[in-house]
């Protein structure tokens, strides 16, 4: 197992998103699905931060974002020069991410 925390907004993020899969689209499997899919995108970055890429465009942090496949609907923001790797929100392409990465 690689060495990742995760922030309290990431976990709200992660509850927020199997709370909508399994209850709004009535989907638990699915919510299951998209659980263990985030969870090897964190093993991922956590291996290699390099994977992301860095995001002046959406914050002047030195943040990364990384997405495990052009099919997935959500991004990790991650801080890659941390040990151990910090996801800081794990959020969906339709999020504002500029109002997420304020705080």
């Amino acid at each position: 197992m690689s060495d990742y925390e995760l922030t309290e907004h990431a976990l709200a993020d992660l509850e927020d998103i199997i709370d909508y899969v399994a209850g709004i689209k009535h989907n638990p499997e699915g919510a299951a699905v998209v659980l263990d899919y985030l969870y090897q995108a964190m093993e991922e970055v956590a291996t290699r931060p390099e994977r992301g890429h860095p995001r002046p465009d959406l914050t002047n942090r030195p943040v990364y974002s990384y997405r495990k496949s052009k099919a997935h609907k959500y991004y990790l923001i991650f801080d890659p020069h941390s040990r151990p790797v910090r996801i800081l929100r794990v959020v969906s392409v339709r999020r504002d991410f500029h109002f997420l990465l304020e705080d």
